[in-house]
């Protein structure tokens, strides 16, 4: 996102939330209602289920095996101490079961590999493939450049996700364009979808206009919070004698009135500050990424060099940029390094020196 916000690509951003359906059970007999508040993988066509499984390659005698235990599968409400009566099940997933889950995904799975299947309407990843979606369990995002490839791309979705029981909520789905002017609406059926400037997907707050920078600033403002109202009950004497300045001094049986520079004490207690330790962890992960299978997204992510226009000013600072600056090596040079774990960690140890 951040590459197509410095190269000036149009983007379109389409995040997807499945319907909940609200089921009521009444035993007027009773005078008793008990209502069911069913979640997505609640109502996913099972016959769906058996195909995906069987498309993933699972032999049929363990599709069977699982099939045996849905048949007859049956529940019971309990609600404010009270228990419904019995009632079968023919769509979704048990609960409770450990498979549930992985029979959720496989169906998810199937519904968007069915959607962009033999077509290319999503981020130009490489010469060859294009980044179509991103997808943790049922929280989607439809990506693409081009708003009529998008509508396309949606309409298929909405038409696949029903015949596997599922349905688009259309109240909660939005769409974030960025870098485009372009007025064209999505509809889900025959509803516009709203258009939203910022969406926190993930956990995570993805801005149309600053990116993640957004994101950035959220969790320092909460950071913030908390060291306002908990860490600082902790602190001394402001910034010249933080916590672990007083744990190391404890450590060392040095109090007051005997003193010693902060140099001498990260010296005799042979520990690394905190700027190099955080450097060092940046580095080791890089190594990490850069020795992943390059069919792996985050190292698409790092060698992903979008053709297109930068804006005028300073480019945004991002991880790689602040990485290739501290090294002083381009991504290659790194590469080239991180293949051998070894000579990697030297070449970290030499950036990020370790205290004798």
């Amino acid at each position: 996102m951040d590459n197509s916000i410095d190269q000036n690509l149009p983007l379109y951003m389409l995040f997807i939330d499945f319907k909940q359906a609200y089921d009521t059970i009444k035993n007027y007999g009773k005078n008793r209602v008990v209502s069911d508040y069913e979640r997505a993988f609640d109502s996913i066509d099972r016959k769906c289920m058996w195909a995906a499984l069987t498309n993933k390659g699972l032999p049929q005698k363990f599709v069977n095996l699982i099939k045996e235990g849905y048949n007859g599968y049956k529940c019971r409400i309990l609600h404010e101490g009270t228990l419904s009566e019995e009632f079968e099940t023919s769509t979704g997933v048990r609960q409770g079961c450990i498979l549930s889950p992985l029979l959720f995904l496989v169906v998810i799975d199937e519904v968007l590999k069915t959607t962009v299947q033999d077509k290319k309407r999503g981020l130009m990843w490489t010469f060859e493939e294009n980044l179509e979606d991103l997808d943790f369990a049922d929280d989607i995002c439809l990506l693409s450049q081009n708003g009529k490839q998008l509508q396309e791309k949606i309409d298929h979705l909405s038409r696949t996700s029903e015949k596997a029981g599922l349905k688009i909520n259309k109240i909660k789905t939005k769409i974030m364009r960025l870098n485009t002017k372009a007025a064209t609406s999505i509809e889900v059926g025959s509803e516009i979808i709203e258009e939203v400037e910022d969406f926190t997907y993930l956990g995570s707050i993805i801005s149309g206009e600053e990116g993640v920078l957004k994101d950035t600033k959220q969790n320092l403002a909460i950071q913030q919070y908390y060291y306002r109202n908990k860490a600082q009950n902790f602190l001394v004497n402001g910034e010249t004698c933080s916590i672990i300045w007083i744990c190391l001094r404890t450590v060392l049986k040095i109090w007051w009135p005997r003193t010693i520079t902060n140099e001498e004490l990260w010296m005799k207690t042979g520990q690394v500050e905190i700027a190099h330790e955080i450097r060092k962890r940046k580095l080791g992960w890089m190594g990490h990424t850069l020795r992943k299978d390059d069919k792996e997204i985050c190292k698409r992510a790092l060698y992903w060099n979008p053709i297109g226009r930068r804006k005028i000013g300073r480019p945004k600072e991002t991880w790689k940029r602040s990485t290739l600056r501290e090294t002083n090596k381009s991504v290659a040079e790194m590469g080239y390094i991180a293949r051998d774990r070894n000579e990697w960690r030297k070449f970290v140890s030499s950036l990020c020196p370790s205290r004798e």
